[in-house]
């Protein structure tokens, strides 16, 4: 499938065009894509009157067309029919998503957890009655994620899913994607900035938790950051959690708070953090994070 939409999308012959579209309705029948399957044939129809094929072939693949949309389109109806005759009674939802929004899918905290602070220990969390196996307790979409290395040329960059038929960046040879969408929504966030740097990240020997910070700043723009810069000074003293914990997962005040440990640091390791910081600021400038802005409040 995806290799017939790139072929599509490349420009493909259009007197060849009839090929792509059968093939791409047997894909989308064997997975039982019945609705995208007659479409798909429907559409091989059409591509047929452009083909160069002789009269007798090409009305063959038409019949053969038609039958498969006639019989597609009994089906669904016969299946449309079955369901609304068994009058199937609404799933009930679970407890942990009944009553709440849809954002639920995103962030969800059981309410057998109760949540304090300690200066020592910081923030964390404690179970407020006993916990059965299995249970739920905290799901939540990450604010940034990275993909290790060594499973850059056979994970997709963006969902991290094992890729079959890999696609690589417009761009770079660095990392591949398992779809155009992946490739896409990647280069749109984060991987502009990216592109081109990873190859020298990873040289540098830097830790994933130095790539997460790349990508924390990455995947927003600088005048995201300074449109937020006055707020993240006033946050230093007086963090709001009630209201901070409103936001949207990738909103970068959610994690500006989190307990950072700083006064009981080494100096050792906080000229090392520093270090760190003015390597990946210089990585953030060669990706043209900076561009266009010359102020000084950056």
């Amino acid at each position: 499938m995806k290799e017939i939409e790139r072929a599509i999308e490349a420009n493909y012959p259009k007197d060849m065009m009839y090929k792509l579209k059968e093939r791409k309705a047997r894909c989308l029948l064997a997975k039982k894509s019945l609705n995208e399957a007659l479409k798909a044939f429907q559409e091989d129809v059409q591509a047929l009157d452009d083909s160069k094929l002789p009269q007798e072939k090409r009305m063959k693949l038409e019949r053969d067309a038609q039958i498969m949309i006639k019989m597609l389109t009994k089906n669904m109806e016969m299946e449309a029919k079955m369901r609304k005759s068994q009058k199937l009674p609404p799933v009930e939802p679970s407890r942990a998503v009944k009553n709440k929004p849809k954002e639920i899918v995103e962030r969800f905290v059981s309410d057998t957890l109760t949540f304090d602070s300690t200066e020592d220990e910081g923030r964390f969390a404690k179970a407020a009655k006993d916990i059965k196996l299995g249970t739920y307790l905290v799901q939540e979409k990450p604010h940034v994620a990275c993909l290790l290395q060594m499973y850059s040329q056979t994970h997709c960059q963006f969902c991290f899913k094992r890729v079959v038929l890999p696609i690589a960046c417009n761009y770079c040879a660095d990392i591949i994607f398992c779809s155009n969408k992946c490739r896409d929504d990647s280069w749109n966030t984060y991987h502009r900035i990216e592109c081109g740097i990873m190859q020298h990240l990873w040289n540098s020997g830097a830790s994933i938790t130095c790539q997460m910070a790349l990508r924390v700043i990455a995947q927003k723009s600088l005048k995201y950051f300074l449109d937020i810069k006055k707020e993240l000074e006033e946050l230093k003293t007086n963090p709001s959690y009630e209201r901070l914990d409103q936001l949207p997962n990738d909103d970068y005040r959610r994690v500006f708070v989190l307990v950072t440990h700083e006064k009981d640091r080494t100096f050792e390791d906080i000229f090392h953090r520093n270090v760190m910081a003015s390597f990946l600021i210089n990585c953030l400038k060669l990706g043209g994070f900076f561009e266009g802005d010359d102020s000084e409040d950056r």
